[in-house]
C-alpha cells in the first residue's frame, strides 16, 4: 500500500511540473506578443520624424559604430600585445627551467663521478692493502 501511495506522490508531482511548465511558456508567448505588438505601433511614431532628424540619427548611429568598431581594434590589439608579452613570458620561464634542469643535471653528475671515484680510490686502497697482505703472508710462509 505504501508503494502505491509513494507512486500517486510522484504523479502529482509531476503533474505540478507540467502546469509550471505551461504557465512558464503560455507566459512567454505573451511576452513576445506584446513586444510584437509595441515594434508595430512604433513605425508610425517614426514615420513622423522630420528629414532633419532622421538624418541626425543616421549620424550619430553612423558615429556610434565607428566608435565601436574602434573599440573592438583596441581591444584586439591590446589583447595580441598581451598573448606575446604572455608567450615571451612562458618562453623565457621553459628557457630558465631548462637551463635550471641543465645546471642540476650537471651537479648531479658530477657528484656520481666523485662518488665513483671515492669509491674506486678505496677499492683500489683495499686492493692494495690486500696484495700487500697476501705478499706478506706468502713471505712468512717460506720461512
Amino acid at each position: 500500500m505504501r508503494h502505491i501511495s509513494t507512486l500517486i506522490t510522484i504523479h502529482k508531482q509531476k503533474r505540478a511540473e507540467l502546469k509550471k511548465l505551461k504557465r512558464q511558456r503560455r507566459r512567454q508567448s505573451e511576452a513576445k506578443k506584446r513586444e510584437l505588438d509595441e515594434k508595430i505601433s512604433e513605425p508610425e511614431s517614426v514615420e513622423s520624424e522630420s528629414e532633419a532628424e532622421r538624418k541626425e540619427r543616421e549620424r550619430l548611429h553612423f558615429e556610434w559604430i565607428q566608435r565601436e568598431i574602434k573599440a573592438q581594434e583596441d581591444f584586439q590589439r591590446q589583447k595580441v600585445k598581451e598573448d606575446k608579452i604572455k608567450k615571451e613570458k612562458q618562453e623565457k620561464e621553459r628557457q630558465l627551467r631548462e637551463e635550471w634542469e641543465k645546471l642540476q643535471l650537471k651537479e648531479k653528475l658530477e657528484k656520481e663521478r666523485i662518488e665513483n671515484d671515492a669509491k674506486e680510490k678505496k677499492e683500489r686502497e683495499v686492493m692494495t692493502i690486500m696484495m700487500g697482505l697476501s705478499f706478506f703472508c706468502f713471505v712468512c710462509r717460506e720461512r
